[in-house]
């Protein structure tokens, strides 16, 4: 079953070699900075990248940063005149919504490492430029999550100044404890899951955008819009939280409570797992129209405002538009 999976995700990533672990996305990049060497760059756009930044902080890893602008770009002359021995960037800067660029990294020199965890199953694409990707079985793979993968150009070597778990070359064929059932669930998953539906995110996220736009919500979009997750900001005086907590009410879960989205006063809509193109229309109209309806008061700080909280705060708004 594992080597099922295995060989599966190989053909998804484009890399030949695929390590297995017990555990969400961090333990897979945790993996992959025991194993980089010497001075490298990180490419940073926003809440991920810095999350690699610190991956590579407590893993001893001298690095310089490349900030990536808001469209995934990023000057590509900074990274010739570091010449670093190597790059780790995210593919999806999931606290924005956006792809960065990765074009001018399928022909440079030293080593790739792409955290790929808001990417793989959301869109197509080869990798096989890369040393190491790394992502999980939840997202856009739509199993449950708890298995991470480290996705690799060459086969592991042995590490013996790393703990034992980091250890890659263990791996084969299995190490450690494996969990039967999230392989058997990431085996189904993985043949369920055909070119067709990874391509229906962008088809579903346009839908979304045209939902918010038609029935009133004007926002800038970027060009590099990832096809599995868009950040919507909030109008000033507006809760992301107030309306995070309505659109549960209403049966749409959304991304809103992490503290990084809080500061940020946004929230997040995905198309990933079992989403559909009504689901995407719906949840825009009811986002698009709480928007324009709800006036917030200038002291709110997003928390409701009622002395019960298990009541919805929109009395007045009309229920069921997203039924």
């Amino acid at each position: 079953m594992l080597e099922s999976v295995q060989q599966q995700l190989t053909k998804r990533i484009g890399l030949p070699y695929v390590y297995t672990l017990l555990g969400s996305g961090t333990v897979a990049n945790d993996a992959v900075a025991a194993r980089l060497r010497g001075r490298g760059v990180v490419l940073c756009a926003g809440e991920f990248g810095e999350r690699l930044m610190d991956h590579a902080s407590r893993a001893g890893l001298s690095f310089d940063v490349i900030q990536v602008d808001e469209e995934g770009k990023w000057e590509v002359a900074q990274l010739e005149q570091i010449e670093p021995e190597w790059v780790w960037t995210v593919h999806c800067e999931t606290s924005l919504g956006i792809l960065i660029d990765l074009a001018p990294l399928h022909t440079g020199q030293g080593v790739v490492a792409v955290d790929a965890i808001s990417a793989v199953g959301t869109l197509v694409y080869d990798y096989y430029f890369a040393d190491y990707v790394t992502f999980s079985s939840g997202k856009g793979l739509r199993n449950a999550p708890g298995l991470a993968f480290v996705a690799m150009k060459e086969q592991a070597e042995m590490m013996r100044d790393v703990p034992r778990y980091f250890d890659l070359s263990l791996y084969q064929p299995i190490a450690f404890t494996q969990s039967e059932p999230l392989l058997a669930a990431m085996d189904v998953a993985l043949e369920e899951l055909t070119e067709e539906q990874v391509a229906s995110h962008q088809e579903k996220m346009a839908l979304l955008v045209n939902s918010l736009r038609e029935n009133g919500l004007q926002f800038k979009l970027s060009p590099s819009q990832s096809p599995g997750i868009i950040t919507i900001p909030m109008p000033c005086g507006q809760s992301s939280i107030e309306l995070g907590r309505q659109l549960s009410y209403q049966g749409y879960l959304v991304q809103y409570e992490s503290e990084y989205l809080k500061r940020a006063n946004v929230i997040q809509v995905s198309t990933m797992g079992w989403t559909t193109p009504r689901m995407m229309r719906d949840v825009g109209a009811y986002i698009a129209e709480w928007i324009q309806q709800k006036t917030a008061t200038l002291e709110s700080d997003g928390s409701l405002k009622h002395e019960n909280p298990d009541v919805p705060s929109d009395e007045f708004f009309v229920r069921g538009v997203s039924n």
